[in-house]
């Protein structure tokens, strides 16, 4: 038996098969070891790949984010001096009519506050009264956004971080304007889509905060504004990959504004709209429908010389009484402003009563305005929060109404408007019969409308973006009153008395 075995392992066949198996053995060694070479050398290169588009993906996102800090930064410094007034502005009378006794009398103040915000100041302009009493469209919104844009641009910063190059595609005017109509033009597109604002620590009963975000909807930009964007590039200095995104991503931003603008149109309306809506009371309340009045506004021809009372039929004087002397002469004369406030009866001068009806109007708003915040309690009635930043900028420094020469007002210090102007209209409504050898055509002048102006002033450096202060001039306006447009009729002159012919 053990020979046969010995035999047996000495045989050809054992060998060949140990050799076959060993060979199969050796092959498949050799086919794992180089399959798992050649996965380790592809698991590496995806590893690189990966890791490498990820820097450049993170290179990419923190200049973006770089570029929106400076969007912001930036609409935020422009909205605050789109915002606020400067000295030069409180001269020129700048405001922003947001208040309108309207919307007082209907209950919904607030909210018609909020769109008025919306609607009329950030996608038309504010407004600015000229010295003739003209309204003009004073498109600064847009400018503040061409602002932004250009800042955005020219501080975005080119250069080199480790090996990534990070660039701006254009720097052109042209890239600029393509932002700026980019934002206005997705604004505009949804006004009555979205909500601009979220206003902060303020509602229609208190407003101890003022502040609020502005919101950006750039989601619904446009496909063709969004690409018309200027573009990041951020390329990989090693391997030559790079990336193209626009600077800004479309995105809703909603962006904090530092500004209690909303307090001092809290504060206007809560504490000076009020003075507006009793002279309105005073208006309505008078002897006839139409008051506000002064001159030839009646169907006698004895003329107004108190904007309350109607004129007579017939009057004791000559049509054109000569030399008499006006409101506004008498206060020049004797230099003082109490005349305003005691004075009630004006007679006719030679701006046909505008000049008068103005101090008629500034007299008894003034009155009303003073007295409602003396009603309130203040110590000192400028100051309108718990640690005194925020104040009336009238009253806080004795102000009043500024003085103007071509109305003879020189103080009213306890005036807490900045401005009051009747906005009146002239009508030719007699004719004096033989006059000079000629029909001589006399007025009626009729207040229009009120307009005001009041401004706060806030020092708090929590509510600044830059600077030391920020005025606000809001502006607050009447109801429209009835006129006389009207023609009533001749007069002449009879035994030295105006008569009714």
């Amino acid at each position: 038996m053990q020979e046969k075995t010995k035999a047996f392992l000495k045989s050809r066949g054992f060998h060949l098969f140990s050799a076959l198996v060993a060979a199969v053995l050796l092959t498949t060694g050799f086919i794992l070891w180089n399959m798992l070479i050649s996965t380790e050398e592809t698991i590496g290169r995806e590893v690189y790949i990966i890791t490498n588009n990820f820097n450049l993906s993170d290179a990419a996102a923190i200049a973006r984010a770089d570029a929106l800090q400076t969007f912001n930064y930036n609409f935020r410094k422009q909205l605050e001096e789109y915002l606020t007034v400067s000295e030069e502005d409180i001269q020129r009378n700048v405001k922003f009519n947001l208040i309108d006794t309207d919307d007082i009398r209907s209950g919904e103040t607030w909210e018609n506050l909020k769109t008025n915000f919306e609607n009329s100041i950030l996608l038309k302009g504010n407004m600015i009264v000229d010295a003739n009493g003209n309204e003009q469209t004073n498109n600064t919104f847009n400018a503040a956004i061409e602002l932004v844009a250009k800042k955005t641009i020219n501080q975005f910063h080119d250069g080199s971080y480790g090996k990534y190059h990070i660039s701006l595609s254009s720097r052109e005017q042209n890239a600029i304007t393509n932002l700026e109509n980019a934002i206005v033009q997705t604004i505009e597109n949804n006004i009555n889509e979205i909500d601009f604002l979220d206003i902060v620590g303020c509602d229609a009963d208190t407003c101890d905060v003022g502040t609020f975000y502005f919101i950006i909807p750039l989601d619904k930009m446009s496909p063709e504004a969004y690409e018309s964007l200027p573009l990041i590039i951020v390329k990989d200095l090693v391997s030559g990959e790079e990336i193209k995104f626009p600077i800004l991503q479309k995105t809703r931003l909603n962006i904090y504004v530092p500004l209690r603008f909303f307090k001092a149109v809290h504060e206007a309306w809560q504490k000076n709209s009020g003075a507006i809506i009793e002279f309105e009371d005073l208006l309505y309340n008078g002897q006839t429908i139409k008051t506000g009045m002064l001159g030839y506004c009646d169907t006698g021809c004895e003329p107004r010389t108190n904007p309350l009372i109607a004129g007579g039929e017939n009057w004791g004087k000559n049509c054109m009484e000569p030399g008499t002397k006006t409101l506004t002469q008498l206060i020049t004369e004797n230099n003082n402003a109490n005349i305003l406030l005691s004075s009630k009866n004006y007679t006719i001068g030679i701006a046909n009563g505008r000049n008068e009806l103005t101090a008629f109007a500034r007299a008894n708003i003034c009155v009303n305005a003073e007295n409602k915040y003396i009603e309130t309690g203040y110590t000192n009635p400028g100051r309108l929060d718990n640690i005194g930043t925020f104040v009336n900028y009238n009253l806080e420094e004795g102000r009043g109404i500024n003085a103007e020469s071509s109305m003879g007002i020189v103080k009213a210090s306890g005036c807490p408007f900045n401005k009051i102007y009747a906005v009146s209209q002239s009508k030719n409504t007699k004719i004096i019969d033989g006059a000079l050898g000629t029909e001589l055509k006399l007025d009626c002048s009729s207040i229009k409308q009120v307009e005001t102006t009041v401004i706060f002033e806030d020092t708090n450096p929590l509510y600044i973006v830059s600077g030391e202060k920020n005025r606000y001039a809001i502006g607050i306006r009447s109801k429209e009153f009835p006129i006389q447009d009207k023609e009533l009729g001749t007069c002449t002159n009879g035994e030295e008395k105006c008569i009714k012919k």
